[in-house]
């Protein structure tokens, strides 16, 4: 309302409104007619510098703008679907910038499995040598002939002996770490997988984008060059979306 400030600081409180009042249908008038003079090559330009400026969602807004604008102009629906696609085909490395690795997380996750079968097999171990001493106990136990030799025979246990109890607390602990550990990874491959998922929807997006782009113009050598690229990262990332899946499926089932 520029141009109207020097109503507000008269003292009668009716100038203000009747000005306002007339002013404010002709600024609406002025938007409506700067906006019908808006051409839709100019809001693709536009697109294209919110592209070189990396805003790469509001790329894709004003290139649906101009479309829209333009329903009939076939030339600038290819380029303009083209540019979506380009625009999402950046967007996914930003996508793919918050996933991670199944290959990784997979081989951490054989490690502590692995580590978790050596820590059951001393496990096992440990029992039988716990069984050994038990038995020892309750001998010497029986043995006893009064309630103050059974008590001594208790406290003299092997089972109480130093290097046992040493040789339990670790393996004890060990297997709570693994355990802890394990979670862990399931928790990293759980939350990997929706963000996979996330990024596989942006490669089908610009591969949708490419595939209509080359449909309205089946010369568009750049389109055609663009959607294999996209069809090559929508199968990698369905295999990696598999990895992970293996890989969870892993460490669940131990």
């Amino acid at each position: 309302l520029i141009g109207t400030r020097r109503f507000f600081v008269r003292k009668n409180a009716i100038i203000p409104a009747l000005a306002l009042a007339f002013i404010l249908p002709a600024n609406v008038q002025k938007l409506r007619a700067q906006e019908a003079e808006e051409l839709p090559r100019d809001v693709f330009n536009q697109g294209l510098d919110f592209y070189k400026e990396g805003e790469f969602a509001k790329a894709k807004e004003s290139f649906t703008r101009a479309m829209k604008m333009a329903p009939d102009d076939f030339a600038l629906h290819a380029k303009a679907l083209y540019n979506m696609g380009d625009a999402e085909y950046r967007l996914l490395d930003g996508a793919l910038a918050k996933v991670k690795s199944p290959d990784e997380l997979g081989d951490k996750g054989l490690q502590l499995s692995s580590g978790a079968d050596q820590m059951l097999n001393a496990g096992g171990a440990l029992l039988q040598q716990g069984q050994g001493l038990l038995k020892e106990e309750q001998k010497a136990v029986a043995a006893a002939k009064t309630e103050e030799e059974k008590q001594q025979a208790l406290a003299k246990s092997p089972l109480k002996e130093e290097q046992f109890q040493q040789q339990l607390k670790q393996a004890i602990s060990q297997c709570d770490n693994i355990a802890k550990e394990s979670e862990s990874v399931k928790k990293e491959l759980a939350d990997n997988a929706p963000a996979w998922s996330a990024a596989q929807k942006v490669a089908q997006s610009a591969q949708k984008n490419f595939a209509s782009a080359l449909a309205l113009m089946p010369d568009f050598a750049d389109a055609k060059k663009n959607l294999e690229a996209a069809e090559t990262a929508d199968k990698n990332i369905s295999n990696e979306i598999d990895k992970n899946k293996n890989a969870l499926d892993m460490l669940s089932d131990k």
